[in-house]
């Protein structure tokens, strides 16, 4: 399996802090229109436009409860999808040392060389880019 291109946005607050509210949005600049294709731990919407696709992937409240266990996120949509963008809405997180966040893009053509490569690009352990 192999993607074009793979981009990582990390979003780290460098210090000890009460976090009220975060708002991590990403907007996606195309005529074509966003599909969900979330998974388990997973938040992700394509997008396929003149034989390129794009997909792009972040945790899900499933697997933002792990990291954040008291809050009470696994059943929680966190993630809200609309056809162009997808915005990370969390509130009352308390105090947290370092916290962060990401998105993750991948980009093929359409159709994939091997089925659900971009899929799988996106679909990667918060823990596991923060090592990267």
């Amino acid at each position: 399996m192999s993607v074009k291109r793979c981009t990582l946005l990390l979003l780290v607050v460098e210090a000890f802090v009460e976090l009220e509210e975060v708002s991590f949005d990403l907007t996606f600049s195309t005529k074509a229109v966003g599909a969900p294709c979330t998974g388990q731990c997973l938040d992700a919407q394509e997008w396929s436009d003149n034989g390129k696709l794009v997909v792009i992937g972040t945790e899900d409240g499933e697997a933002l409860s792990y990291r954040f266990p008291q809050i009470g996120l696994e059943d929680k949509a966190v993630v809200e999808l609309s056809d162009r963008s997808m915005t990370l809405r969390l509130a009352d997180l308390g105090k947290r040392n370092r916290p962060s966040f990401h998105f993750i893009i991948a980009e093929n053509d359409d159709p994939e060389p091997v089925e659900s490569s971009a899929w799988f690009a996106v679909d990667q352990a918060h823990e596991f880019l923060l090592g990267q």
